[in-house]
């Protein structure tokens, strides 16, 4: 998102549910400043001639009772201690607008994507705010980036103060007459300290495939402190994984290896001393298991190597749904739902979905006629995600309850169809209760005999299926699906050592220990999981609950 808000020449629009001050947004205001301090080098920008950026997000006020979409003032999105966004002072080449949009009373705005010139949108997991949380984020070029764009202009609603410079020039026009997004890049600026200088250059892989690139190995991060950014998307993609490679001193010793590197990724800023599990494998001779955040398309790595230059497009669609605030379970009938309903019950051989939640009472019926069919439902899901919010009345019940609930639904030779497994972080054995902080994952997927493939905002809980506005992208392709599968098999250790006990339900170790913290399948009596809930709501309104 920062190499893109860098290299953007005419307009932005960033949405999220939640931004917070943090590392995580330190990063995207760093990459608002530079942008700034680019346009004040190049002689064709001046102030009557900005580039425009909108950021819409949501934290639910009680104007929101009067107006859902609050148009948020310098002083307050300015604040350190919670936004922390630059002063239009600060910026004077970009005219920045900011919105808090909230649907009360439960209808959360859950959308989390941007679109950059109306020709490039990432649309992802994550807030914007610090984490441990596993995402996944997808990049789209052509003409589903209008499909976007119009639903930012939807969702921002109000009178636009400028309006957007784009709007006259949709990416389905351009489409095949304009270069890849990936090889116009403006180059990149290395900032240190109070030294600043713009150049470009750039360190793309020279040889490598989607599964083992080879990079340049003397590369440094892209840091908060030091930022780089990157004249295309080989060069970004370049420095992450060169920021994961093993590092040698002088004398050719190891001085930090794979696992330590993805470790400290993990960590980010909220576990600095939190360590791999010492039986975790180390893929140092299996190149096909290492973490690799970034995956390109085999044709566009083809691309990239000067093999194939034809543009190439992938049918799809967007499949959302709008925001309601009532409590209640009555707006079912949407695109989103319609979209996950159709994909299982015409699945002829095998479902994959990650969630960080699944207790959705439509979706339950569903997954159970599906194994009932033969069909190899397999389901990543978080322990313990935002457990005691899912423990509210009317939410349906936390992720133990439901997995042991569905696996007690099915016949004993059914249930060889149902496959559930635990989130297992990169470097670890085992689950961790996503309330320890530690490790937890937040990715919202689904693939579908391999082809069809679903993947955005929405989770599969009661929230996302009733009440919050969320945007997913459906897409029908054998390459991306798979493409996609890579990264969710070799970025997690979900598949080695988080699968659960099938006729019991839950997940144990070898000694037959559940994990530890655990609410258990039977979380207590309806009082007490309400109590528990009410502990959850208040932890998701201040942003540290699970979204």
């Amino acid at each position: 998102m920062a190499n893109l808000i860098y290299r953007a020449k005419h307009e932005i629009f960033l949405a999220t549910n939640y931004w917070q001050s943090s590392v995580a947004s330190t990063y995207l205001t760093n990459a608002i400043k530079d942008l700034n301090r680019r346009l004040a080098s190049e002689a064709q920008f001046s102030q009557k001639n900005k580039i425009v950026l909108k950021i819409l997000y949501d934290r639910g006020t009680p104007k929101q009772l009067l107006s859902r979409h609050q148009i948020v003032s310098p002083g307050t999105y300015t604040d350190a201690s919670t936004i922390d966004l630059p002063h239009p002072d600060e910026i004077p080449f970009i005219d920045m607008q900011v919105m808090n949009f909230h649907t009360p009373i439960v209808g959360t705005f859950h959308a989390k994507y941007m679109v950059v010139d109306r020709r490039v949108a990432v649309l992802q997991s994550n807030n914007i705010q610090d984490n441990d949380n596993l995402e996944m984020a997808t990049h789209l070029e052509g003409p589903v980036v209008d499909s976007l764009w119009d639903m930012a202009m939807i969702s921002w609603y109000k009178h636009l103060e400028p309006g957007m410079p784009c709007v006259n020039s949709p990416a389905s026009e351009a489409w095949g007459r304009e270069k890849g997004v990936e090889e116009t890049g403006v180059g990149q600026v290395e900032r240190k300290v109070e030294v600043k200088r713009l150049a470009v250059t750039e360190e793309p892989p020279t040889t490598g495939t989607t599964t083992r690139p080879t990079v340049t190995p003397k590369v440094p991060r892209h840091t908060v402190e030091e930022p780089h950014y990157d004249a295309s998307m080989a060069a970004e993609v370049a420095r992450i994984h060169t920021s994961l490679a093993s590092k040698l001193d002088p004398s050719r010793s190891v001085v930090e290896t794979h696992l330590q590197a993805v470790t400290r990724l993990l960590n980010h800023t909220r576990n600095p001393n939190f360590t791999a599990d010492p039986l975790a494998p180390d893929p140092v001779n299996n190149p096909n298991h290492k973490m690799t955040p970034y995956l390109f398309l085999p044709h566009h790595q083809a691309s990239i190597q000067g093999q194939d230059q034809t543009p190439k497009l992938v049918p799809m669609a967007l499949v959302n749904r709008a925001p309601y605030g009532l409590p209640n379970h009555s707006s079912i009938s949407n695109p989103q739902n319609a979209a996950w309903l159709s994909a299982l019950r015409n699945a002829t051989h095998s479902v994959f979905i990650q969630t960080p939640t699944l207790n959705a009472a439509p979706l339950l019926p569903v997954i159970l006629d599906a194994c009932n069919r033969g069909i190899q439902v397999t389901c990543f899901v978080c322990l313990g995600y935002n457990d005691a919010g899912e423990l509210l009345p009317h939410q349906n019940g936390h992720n133990e309850m439901i997995a042991h609930q569905l696996y007690s639904s099915l016949s004993p030779e059914t249930r060889q169809n149902l496959h559930y497994y635990w989130y297992v972080g990169k470097d670890q054995t085992k689950p961790l209760v996503q309330s320890k902080g530690l490790r937890s994952c937040h990715i919202k997927l689904m693939v579908v005999d391999g082809h069809v493939g679903i993947m955005g905002n929405g989770n599969q809980d009661t929230q996302s299926w009733f009440h919050s506005q969320e945007i997913n992208v459906m897409i029908d392709s054998e390459e991306v699906c798979e493409t996609w599968m890579k990264g969710i098999m070799r970025n997690q250790n979900t598949a080695i050592y988080g699968a659960l006990d099938k006729e019991k339900g839950r997940w144990v170790d070898a000694e037959g220990k559940e994990a530890d913290g655990v609410l258990g399948v039977d979380p207590g009596g309806r009082i007490k999981r309400w109590a528990k809930g009410a502990v959850g709501a208040v932890k998701r309104v201040q942003g540290t609950g699970g979204f």
